[in-house]
Formats: C-alpha cells, sequence, structure tokens
C-alpha cells in the first residue's frame, strides 16, 4: 500500500498541477512516471523512497517503492519489487481505481517471470479474481 504514497505527497503537500504530466505521457508515448521525471524532475516513486527514507523504514520496503516502475534497475533481490510491481500491474490491468496514468503502464514480464509467474497465469489469475468478485457482488446485491 505505501508503493504509491508519493503520488498522495505531489498531489497533497506539493500540490502538483498533474495536467502537464498528463500531456507529456500521452503525447510522447510516456509512462506517467517517466512523463513526472520530465516534468517535475522527480516521479512519485523517488519522492515515496525518500519518505519512507526519512521515517527509518527498512531499506528492502524504500527500494520497492524506489524501483517498483522500473524493477530491472534495482540491483541485488529483486523479490519484494517483483511482487509490488506485480500486485501493482494486476490492478492496472483490472482497473479497479484506474486513474489516467495507468492508460500508459507497462508491465516488466520478465521481472514478473523471475518470480516463477507466467504472465499468462497471472492474466487468468486475474480474470478468475474478477469473476468471482463480481458473482459476490451479485450475490451480496441480491440479499439487499
Amino acid at each position: 500500500l505505501l508503493h504509491d504514497v508519493g503520488k498522495i505527497v505531489l498531489g497533497t503537500y506539493v500540490e502538483v498541477d498533474a495536467e502537464p504530466i498528463f500531456e507529456v505521457a500521452f503525447a510522447g508515448s510516456k509512462t506517467f512516471d517517466e512523463a513526472e521525471q520530465e516534468v517535475l524532475g522527480i516521479d512519485h516513486a523517488e519522492v515515496g523512497a525518500r519518505l519512507l527514507e526519512s521515517w527509518g523504514l527498512p531499506s528492502a520496503m524504500v527500494e520497492a517503492v524506489r524501483f517498483h516502475h522500473r524493477p530491472q534497475a534495482l540491483e541485488g533481490d529483486k523479490t519484494l519489487v517483483a511482487l509490488v510491481h506485480l500486485a501493482d500491474s494486476l490492478v492496472m490491468m483490472s482497473g479497479v481505481a484506474l486513474g489516467r496514468e495507468g492508460l500508459s503502464y507497462r508491465i516488466q514480464e520478465d521481472i514478473v517471470e523471475a518470480l516463477g509467474v507466467k504472465t499468462k497465469d497471472a492474466e487468468k489469475a486475474l480474470a478468475l479474481a474478477m469473476i468471482r468478485l463480481q458473482e459476490a457482488i451479485e450475490s451480496e446485491g441480491g440479499q439487499g
């Protein structure tokens, strides 16, 4: 849940106008974090990582936040960052809480597969979870 804390900091405390970021992302086929870097000189992942460092959280958590959009850039054990990246990817693919930045999101398949998870299997699991969620919603709706 902490992986996007930098978005909260930028949006709430810095009051960044996101419109120029979206314009750069969509005009140049860049990811949202690449556009943040271009417009602001920093991205939400780095802002979040610096906040977690200031709180004294473990370096593995800081690295997972810092590298969740670019896990291949992390040197050393990539397990935690790969898990965060996979979870973030599945949420984006599901459309749950999908902001405009999700439309330019790219999955790092090699990182996900390094976990021993095949991308197709993750997609199937996501599809099944979405079906089960819809069934649960319909079931609860029918009991009201």
